[in-house]
Parts: C-alpha cells; sequence; structure tokens
C-alpha cells in the first residue's frame, strides 16, 4: 500500500484489520484525468458504474485490502475516507 496517498484513518483501519477483507469503506478516490481505458475498467470492477473518464473524484466503498492495491495505481492520487455528516442540532 501507498502510505502516502492514504489518509490517517484509512492506514489506521488498514493496519488494525491486517488488510483483509472483513469490511467496506466510504470513501473518495481523486485520479489523473483524463483516465486510461486500464483505469476505467479497474473502476467497473470496484463497482463504479459508468465511469466518466473526464471525471477527477470517485465515491466508492472499498475494503482494507481494496484501498492497499487502489493506492498502489500510478492513475491514483489520493484516497480519503468519507465520513457521514449529520444536521448540526440546536
Amino acid at each position: 500500500m501507498d502510505y502516502q496517498k492514504v489518509d490517517g484513518q484509512l492506514a489506521t483501519e488498514y493496519d488494525s484489520e491486517t488488510g483483509g477483507d472483513s469490511k467496506s469503506l466510504p470513501v473518495f478516490v481523486r485520479t489523473k484525468t483524463p483516465l486510461p481505458q486500464e483505469a476505467i475498467h479497474e473502476l467497473e470492477r470496484l463497482r463504479v458504474s459508468n465511469p466518466d473518464p473526464a471525471s477527477a473524484v470517485f465515491t466508492m466503498d472499498l475494503t482494507p485490502k481494496e484501498v492497499a492495491a487502489l493506492s498502489d495505481r500510478p492513475w491514483v492520487l489520493s484516497i480519503r475516507s468519507s465520513r457521514k455528516l449529520r444536521p448540526i442540532s440546536e
């Protein structure tokens, strides 16, 4: 895994799960544009429907093992964890 491309929370999740497939993590994946055909096929394999080659950010649910594999791709710039937002109560 390329630790320079992932945020601290994802790195911690990966280390605590020892790279397993136990749970799905919501993430934002930032990529180079335009995406090469190889990248489009990889995103489709990771359950992204109809990835646009001109898009630079994709949201996905990935296992820690998938995060590690994706971080090693040259067309991936960064992978950040996505957090659910809650409404501010007054």
